[in-house]
Order: structure tokens, then sequence, then C-alpha cells
């Protein structure tokens, strides 16, 4: 992410992918403190459905090879 400038922004640490930071930023802008909290509730629903699935999706565990 960039500022108006096209200096770097480096106001959001380097493991946040830029997008994400900059959605997080329009959602702030756009719809304040109660748009972040009902877009942090929507996430947490989204993390639950991808946990369950990556869960459906491990291997279930079998009997070892010593017997």
């Amino acid at each position: 992410m960039s500022t108006a400038d096209g200096t770097a922004d480096t106001s959001h640490p380097h493991e946040v992918d830029p997008l994400v930071a900059e959605l997080v930023e329009a959602i702030r802008d756009r719809f304040g403190l109660r748009g972040l909290r009902d877009a942090r509730g929507l996430i947490d629903q989204e993390i639950v459905l991808a946990e369950d699935a990556l869960a459906e999706l491990a291997p279930e565990p079998g009997p070892t090879p010593e017997g």
C-alpha cells in the first residue's frame, strides 16, 4: 500500500497483506467503528467456517503400522 504521494505506508505490520490493510481502512473510513465491529463479526464467522472445512479435509487417524 502506498500513501497519496506514492511513498510506502509503513503504518501496518509487514505481515499483513497490503490489500487487507487497505480494505480495513476503507471500512473504517466509510462505516466507522460500527462498520469495523460488523466486519469483525463476519470475519469471525468466516474463520469458523474455514476451520471446520479444514478439519473435514484432515485425514482420519487410522491404525498405526505397528498394529
